[in-house]
């Protein structure tokens, strides 16, 4: 399966981006939420770890919150290989946007 591979940098502490990586989450819980049919989670420390079914697509991987740096690999569906490029785009525009 292919795989979304993202680094963003950020100057927060490790426990100030994970609350803040905690907000995407929920704003994603909210915004989407009807069309979710699953949503697995779990925290370690600065890891997150998911597993998603939405809208037929199933997705799992971990964010990992690093000193300077959140690391984010998960899978990416076949079927949204030709969308890899706008989702990629738009976690990292929420990644900006949340650990600015």
């Amino acid at each position: 399966m292919p795989q979304i591979n993202i680094q963003h940098a950020h100057e927060l502490t490790p426990d100030e981006a994970v609350e803040r990586l905690q907000r995407i989450v929920e704003f994603a819980r909210d915004a989407y939420g009807s069309k979710i049919a699953h949503w697995e989670e779990s925290w370690d420390g600065h890891t997150w770890s998911y597993s998603i079914t939405a809208m037929g697509f199933s997705s799992r991987g971990r964010v990992t919150v690093e000193p300077n740096q959140v690391s984010l690999r998960g899978d990416l569906p076949l079927s949204l290989l030709l969308f890899r490029g706008r989702i990629e785009s738009t976690i990292r525009e929420q990644l900006s946007r949340f650990l600015a």
